[in-house]
C-alpha cells in the first residue's frame, strides 16, 4: 500500500509531462518536406552559379573537377605519408591523376609565375613519389611540403581558392 501512494504522484507528473507534448501532426511532415524540397532548390541554384562563374573566369567544369580530384589525392597521400604508410604514397603518387592533374593545373596557370609553380610543385610530386619507393620517409616529407607549397603559390598566382591547400 505504502509502496502505491509513493508511485502516485511520480505517475501524475508522467501524465501532464506527456500532455505538454504536442503530437506528431501531417502539417510538421509538410512542413519538413517543404524545408527538404526548399534545400534542394538552394543547393541546385548554388551549384548553377558556381558552374556560372566558372564559366565567366574561362574555366570549365571538367578543368575544376580534375583540381578538386587531384588537390584530395595529395590530401591522401599527405594522410598516408603523415601515418608512415610508404608504399601507399608511392602508389598514390605515381597514378594517373597526376598526369591529369597537371594538364588541368597548366590549363590554369595564366602567367609566369603561376606557370613556374605548376612546374615545380609536379616536379615536388615527382620527388615525393621517388622517395616513397626508396623508403625515405624525410625525403618524402620535404617533397610533400614542396608540393603542396607551390599547389599554394599557384593557386594564388592563377587567381583559384582551392579548399585542401
Amino acid at each position: 500500500m505504502a509502496a502505491m501512494l509513493s508511485t502516485a504522484p511520480l505517475l501524475m507528473i508522467a501524465q501532464r509531462a506527456s500532455a505538454l507534448i504536442p503530437a506528431n501532426d501531417d502539417e510538421d511532415e509538410e512542413l519538413v518536406s517543404k524545408a527538404k524540397a526548399n534545400r534542394q532548390k538552394r543547393i541546385v541554384e548554388e551549384k548553377d552559379t558556381e558552374q556560372d562563374f566558372a564559366k565567366s573566369a574561362g574555366y570549365n567544369g571538367i578543368t575544376l573537377l580534375t583540381i578538386e580530384r587531384g588537390v584530395k589525392k595529395l590530401a591522401k597521400s599527405g594522410s598516408e605519408l603523415e601515418a608512415g604508410d610508404l608504399s601507399s604514397v608511392a602508389k598514390l603518387a605515381s597514378d594517373s591523376w597526376v598526369a591529369e592533374f597537371k594538364k588541368a593545373a597548366d590549363s590554369v596557370a595564366t602567367n609566369a609565375n603561376a606557370k613556374s609553380a605548376v612546374s615545380s610543385a609536379f616536379s615536388s610530386i615527382s620527388k615525393l613519389s621517388s622517395s616513397a619507393q626508396r623508403g625515405d620517409s624525410s625525403g618524402a616529407k620535404q617533397a610533400f611540403v614542396g608540393a603542396v607549397s607551390s599547389l599554394q603559390s599557384w593557386a594564388s598566382g592563377s587567381g583559384l581558392q582551392v579548399k585542401g591547400l
